[in-house]
């Protein structure tokens, strides 16, 4: 089976490398370092530990979409008319699983060190990619908890071969129909959610577990995300966008943020973010593919949005590991921003490392193509 894809699309994408989007993977990333990290409690001032976890919790929570939506545009827009099945699984598998397994074992380390317990069936379901379809928290989060989100993506990737060959049969004209359908399937979510059994607390916040789980981690649940960047990105592929700046895009997305510091538990986290999320990403593209400058597409902002997926798998082992070290102890303002920002450089180091040192050297080995393989050993 091959992939299917719309030739009316081709001239509009003109295989355009999108930067801006990288320079965004960097931001999004960056909130979700920041949220993990102050959610620790860095400063002396409790006022000041509940304001920053309060300002970076959401905007790290709308990461997560962004994500999985940006996986979803990403792979449509750089789909291959003649590829097969098992090579765009091979790739997806040799792209993600290597770094992810380094940190799934230095993810039991960190566990023992800090003496959480160690069990097979806690464990075992993440090796695999399966834990956020277990409504356990703590097969959801072991052994790096952050990563429960590439268990979404593995659905993802799985599904993508023949979701893709049904989106580009849709009509252009009827896209943003599509789209919007998936955008009220996302706000939606919680309402679906609310006659779950109340059971026990979630560890992560005061609401319900099972609702929580079903919202926020359930892959199927997130699949919207990612079917809603496919969708968006057909949108612009086909010439259907509708021409919004990226500015612009900017903007609705900081009130859809603002948003989601007044309305209620469940509804805070995809209904007021889903929308201006699909926006800018498709703003950022279509910045791109006419030629548009913007900050995001600086050098410094693609570099590091590069390795934003080892930044992804380290912070939250780093975090575990020098909080544990620190036993407690807290920071003035002055203190505290300073650490912030050695932790950060830190981070970035080892996420350096992780990605020049496994996850390239891998890339290069398994993703050439078969007939240069074979040239380079012989």
């Amino acid at each position: 089976m091959g992939f299917t894809t719309e030739s009316g699309g081709s001239a509009v994408r003109a295989r355009a490398r999108l930067d801006t989007l990288i320079g965004l993977r960097f931001v999004a990333s960056l909130m979700v370092f920041l949220s993990h990290t102050v959610n620790r409690g860095v400063f002396t001032s409790a006022e000041a530990n509940s304001t920053l976890k309060n300002v970076f919790n959401e905007p790290a929570i709308g990461s997560v979409m962004f994500f999985f939506m940006l996986s979803g545009f990403v792979l449509t827009w750089s789909a291959r008319e003649k590829d097969t099945v098992g090579g765009f699984l091979r790739r997806r598998f040799v792209s993600i699983y290597p770094g992810y397994l380094v940190c799934w074992l230095a993810g039991i380390g960190v566990m023992l060190v800090i003496g959480q317990a160690v069990t097979a069936g806690a464990t075992l379901p993440s090796l695999l990619l399966l834990n956020a379809w277990v409504p356990v928290p703590q097969v959801v989060a072991a052994t790096d908890p952050p990563t429960w989100a590439l268990s979404c993506e593995l659905l993802f990737y799985l599904c993508f071969p023949w979701l893709n060959a049904m989106i580009a049969r849709v009509r252009p004209q009827r896209l943003w129909a599509l789209a919007g359908v998936l955008a009220a399937g996302v706000i939606v979510a919680p309402l679906v959610a609310q006659p779950l059994p109340d059971g026990q607390q979630s560890p992560w916040d005061a609401l319900p577990w099972l609702a929580s789980w079903f919202v926020y981690a359930l892959p199927p649940v997130r699949m919207l995300d990612f079917v809603l960047g496919m969708v968006m990105a057909r949108i612009v592929m086909t010439g259907r966008w509708i021409g919004l700046r990226l500015g612009h895009a900017v903007v609705i997305l900081l009130v859809g943020w603002a948003l989601s510091f007044v309305l209620p538990g469940l509804y805070s986290w995809g209904p007021p973010v889903v929308i201006p999320m699909a926006l800018l990403i498709a703003a950022a593209a279509a910045n791109d593919t006419q030629g548009r400058g913007s900050l995001l597409r600086t050098r410094l902002f693609i570099r590091m949005g590069r390795i934003s997926y080892s930044r992804y798998l380290v912070h939250y082992l780093l975090i575990e590991i020098v909080f544990f070290l620190l036993a407690g102890r807290k920071f003035g303002w002055v203190e505290g921003l300073v650490f912030i920002v050695a932790l950060f450089a830190v981070n970035e180091a080892v996420s350096w490392l992780l990605r020049t040192t496994v996850i390239n050297p891998v890339n290069r080995r398994w993703l050439r193509p078969r007939t240069q393989m074979r040239e380079a050993v012989g």
